[in-house]
């Protein structure tokens, strides 16, 4: 299955490009931090976006006491494995952009995510995690801000691991 067809990747590809020309045209105008910024807002969005690979335990015990729902301003949230930033200095600071195959590879490996509980989103994530099976992007897909939680998919699945971790 592929998560993004070609003419999307293309697309997507020539928005990086755009990225990359600004950043090296003037690095002192086009910052790094807003560069990383507007590659976030490209990427991001997307079903396949902050690709959910795992959850810790303090997040499964958060969502037990809001009863496996998903509740806004919960302090659970979803941390990259590799910060946005290292992904984004990679890709920009070289001399000339990656190949759009090297590209995906890169992006797509380091947006991977844990589900976290209150306190545990560090500028560096380093919580233990339970991996979680979910190359297919089914499961808590992105949207423009947060993610895809359906009760009787997502909270069951997280109701499913409690059980099996804490009963």
């Amino acid at each position: 299955m592929s998560i993004i067809n070609s003419a999307q990747k293309e697309a997507l590809y020539q928005k990086y490009l755009a990225i990359h020309h600004a950043y090296k045209s003037d690095s002192l105008f086009f910052t790094l931090t807003q560069s990383n910024t507007e590659l976030t807002t490209v990427m991001g969005g997307r079903p396949w976006s902050w690709h959910v690979i795992g959850i810790t335990k303090v997040a499964l015990l958060r969502y037990k006491e809001l009863e496996f729902k998903h509740v806004a301003k919960s302090g659970i949230t979803r941390a990259h494995l590799i910060p946005r930033f290292v992904t984004t200095k990679k890709l920009l600071t070289e001399s000339k952009p990656f190949s759009m195959a090297d590209f995906f590879t890169i992006w797509l490996a380091a947006d991977k995510t844990v589900i976290c509980g209150p306190g545990e989103n560090k500028k560096e994530f380093t919580a233990e995690y339970l991996k979680i099976a979910n190359d297919d992007y089914r499961l808590f897909n992105s949207k423009t801000i947060g993610w895809r939680f359906r009760v009787d998919e997502e909270g069951a699945f997280i109701r499913s691991l409690y059980q099996q971790h804490f009963e």
